[in-house]
């Protein structure tokens, strides 16, 4: 599930969805709507749940977290990665990447045995715990 803006992040809380993955959904519509609306509306938000490959993931972004920008590989010592943060949620690890002064890409990946394995390995190499 892709949700573009503010308004399809909201609506997306009206669907059956992963109680966990409802209340983070909760949590950043209430912290959009104290932003800038156009920080709101630059917020592209991807959802990862059980079953979706790295290869669902550049179809829809162009990248793989997985994949640096020079090519290398997550688990090679060439690989650098280029999120800005990682967070360990609590069944959904939350990837954020800044692409611009005001356009943010936050990835939510369902931390789930069908998930992609290399996707979960980086997700919990690099996550942090939540507060």
């Amino acid at each position: 599930m892709h949700l573009f803006d503010i308004e399809a992040l909201a609506h997306a809380l009206t669907l059956p969805c992963d109680p966990k993955l409802r209340r983070l959904l909760h949590e950043r519509v209430d912290h959009l709507s104290t932003l800038d609306r156009a920080v709101a509306d630059t917020t592209y938000f991807l959802i990862a749940d059980g079953g979706v490959t790295s290869a669902d993931i550049v179809a829809e972004l162009g990248w793989s977290p997985v994949v640096d920008l020079e090519g290398a590989r997550f688990g090679t010592d060439s690989f650098a990665a280029s999120h800005d943060f990682i967070a360990d949620r609590g069944g959904w690890f939350e990837l954020m990447y800044s692409t611009s002064n005001e356009a943010v890409i936050v990835l939510l990946v369902m931390d789930d045995e069908r998930s992609d394995a290399d996707l979960l390995a980086f997700c919990r190499t690099y996550a942090e715990e939540a507060v």
